[in-house]
């Protein structure tokens, strides 16, 4: 919701884009929160996508950390 969205597409957060495509979604974490608590459907829904879910370590890539500095444009 706070995020400055030109600020965001200068340093590649965001594509360059007509900015009234980009919409704020609000607090989503919250209310994904709230319908896990609420449903246990949802709650369901939200198991089977954890468990698909894959962690990745993006500091021990060294691609990673090599397109990370080219683009700090230090």
């Amino acid at each position: 919701s706070y995020i400055n969205i030109e600020s965001a597409m200068e340093i590649g957060l965001f594509p360059r884009i007509d900015q009234n495509n980009i919409v704020s979604a609000g607090n989503t974490a919250g209310a994904g929160a709230s319908m896990a608590l609420l449903s246990l459907k949802e709650r369901e829904a939200a198991d089977r996508q954890a468990e698909r879910t894959e962690h990745i370590e993006l500091a021990a890539l060294t691609e990673f950390q090599e397109e990370y500095i080219k683009a700090t444009r230090f």
